[in-house]
């Protein structure tokens, strides 16, 4: 089953933009917020993953709409992935049930942990990711060390 979140930060603006994109993309089930980026407390997000079974999809119309931070956004989707549920978001064409998604995901995680010594602008990497680019093409070694094209261009980087 898809299950759509979406979230808005203030009561002034409409969640109409999401949840039609996320009933678009066959979620049969919904749940929203009106929360601020940074608040801990979002019931709709809380109701939508108990609800979720193993082999559910919980969908997001824009990855910056289920996470408070990176970290948080990392966390929220590892702890999907080990109750065997999968997540996608429609405007980064994330899906994390894809051999892309798996891929790609990762890659959200080193740039979420300060120990790792390459750092991937993530909204760069989405904005790439956007534009159908492959996965294996979108590398920071590739781009920052054969002086090839660098982050958003909307081209290959090979």
């Amino acid at each position: 089953m898809l299950v759509g979140y979406a979230r808005v930060s203030t009561a002034d603006q409409k969640l109409d933009l999401q949840l039609d994109a996320l009933r678009a993309a066959g979620c049969e089930r919904l749940q929203t917020d009106v929360a601020s980026g940074a608040s801990t407390a979002r019931t709709g997000l809380d109701e939508a993953c108990r609800s979720l079974r193993p082999g559910d999809t919980l969908m997001v119309w824009k990855l910056d709409r289920l996470g408070r931070s990176l970290p948080h956004l990392i966390e929220t989707i590892k702890g999907l992935d080990e109750r065997g549920i999968g997540f996608r978001s429609l405007h980064e064409h994330l899906d994390t049930a894809t051999p892309g998604g798996k891929l790609i995901f990762p890659i959200f995680g080193a740039e979420a942990s300060p120990r790792h010594g390459v750092h991937i602008p993530a909204a760069m990497l989405a904005d790439e990711m956007a534009v159908g680019e492959s996965p294996a093409v979108v590398s920071p070694l590739v781009a920052g060390s054969t002086g090839r094209r660098k982050w958003g261009s909307g081209r290959p980087l090979l």
